[in-house]
């Protein structure tokens, strides 16, 4: 038989055909190789003839490969000569030169030269008209060595790892400093004072401690966080206001809505037959933020929240008034602070009435202030006490 040019075939499975020509004649199944690839990740697999697949010949020596299973969708079919390489047919001097067994020969020399083509197809190969390839050393040489090819000469050469990263430029120092380190269980390793070395936390904390800012503050906020004011003092700033702040003393809050505010002055004639009247605490003795309002009496809540409330007033002789009324007028609702009717009490002389609202909810915005309402007098004859100290006052702050 005459034998055929083509070694290497490949099939793309899909799951249905079980049976696959090879285009190269053997003289028997185990001259055909199978190799299964699969496309995904390239592995390889080899079945087992006549487990997995078998091989028929036909009247030429052409095989055909069929496998019990179809291979996959996904799965590559290689085929390709894998015939053992020998001469079995001796062809004596003087003897019959008989075509059979001539052809036959060199049949047997194609197969065998098929197989080293393929096996050769499968190796790096220089192309035709470069210099003669220099011969590489033995595998004594070629132990835990890579295959590098000479940057300068372009032949093959066994080197090591770290040589042939030092020629192409890819050794760094900082790495070999760091590989060298050998850190203990939870160490850490730093740049310090320009070299790498390998530190423990407490060690690092010590580093921080001398390093830690007097402003600890945002990026994109750079006027809002921690600083240290000054010696044991610690404040919070939000938009360089102090919101907080910590010393010896415990923790003042700044920017916490507080007020209290006392009516200096008598107010005289101003209630007695039934009319209300708003109090109005003139003299400020503190107001942060500038919440409260001495010309009208008024508190502004600057937040939504929890307000705290308390005061007193007191009232000049109303002997003949039949009720008193003291109540905290909110945006959201009016509380009854104070209330004296039916003659339950004596305010023929002085009387003075003490008042306290824990928590009224107030929205930003919401304002709150004191109202004074007696009667049974016949006219607005009553004084509301003022005093150039706190007798008739009113006060608040943010709770919570």
């Amino acid at each position: 038989m005459s034998t055929a040019a083509a070694t290497r075939i490949t099939y793309a499975g899909n799951g249905s055909t079980t049976a696959f020509a090879a285009l190269f004649r053997v003289d028997a199944a185990t001259g055909v190789g199978v190799s299964l690839r699969t496309d995904a990740d390239l592995t390889i697999t080899v079945p087992v003839l006549n487990t997995d697949y078998t091989v028929a010949l036909d009247s030429s020596g052409l095989p055909t490969v069929t496998f019990t299973t179809a291979p996959a969708a996904g799965v590559t079919v290689i085929l390709y000569p894998a015939s053992s390489l020998n001469q079995p047919d001796t062809i004596t001097p003087g003897g019959p030169q008989y075509g059979d067994a001539i052809t036959a020969s060199i049949d047997n020399l194609m197969a065998n030269i098929q197989v080293l083509h393929d096996q050769v197809g499968q190796c790096i190969r220089f192309a035709n008209g470069v210099a003669a390839v220099t011969a590489l050393s033995g595998h004594q040489a070629a132990k835990d060595k890579y295959l590098y090819f000479n940057a300068t000469t372009g032949q093959p050469e066994f080197k090591d790892l770290a040589v042939i990263q030092a020629d192409l430029g890819m050794l760094d120092a900082d790495l070999a400093a760091i590989a060298a380190l050998t850190p203990s269980n939870d160490d850490l390793i730093q740049r310090k004072a320009g070299a790498w070395v390998n530190r423990t936390l407490a060690q690092l904390w010590t580093d921080l401690q001398s390093i830690l800012p007097d402003a600890l503050v945002f990026a994109a906020d750079p006027d809002t966080g921690l600083t240290r004011s000054a010696a044991d003092t610690l404040q919070a700033k939000v938009g360089a206001a102090v919101a907080g702040q910590f010393d010896a003393n415990g923790l003042t809050l700044p920017l916490q809505p507080a007020f209290l505010a006392y009516l200096s002055a008598d107010a005289a004639n101003v209630t007695g037959n039934g009319t209300a009247y708003a109090l109005i605490a003139n003299t400020e003795v503190y107001d942060r933020n500038l919440d409260y309002n001495n010309a009208t009496g008024v508190f502004t809540a600057p937040v939504t929240g929890l307000y705290d409330f308390s005061g007193a007033v007191r009232l000049l002789a109303a002997g003949a008034a039949t009720s008193v009324l003291v109540e905290l007028v909110t945006s959201n609702r009016t509380y009854n602070v104070a209330e004296f009717a039916g003659g339950a009490v004596d305010i023929s002389t002085n009387l003075t009435v003490p008042w306290a609202v824990n928590g009224a909810d107030m929205d930003a915005a919401d304002t709150a202030f004191v109202r004074i309402t007696v009667t049974g007098e016949g006219a607005d004859t009553t004084d509301i006490d003022g005093a150039p100290a706190p007798v008739t006052f009113f006060s608040g702050r943010l709770a919570a």
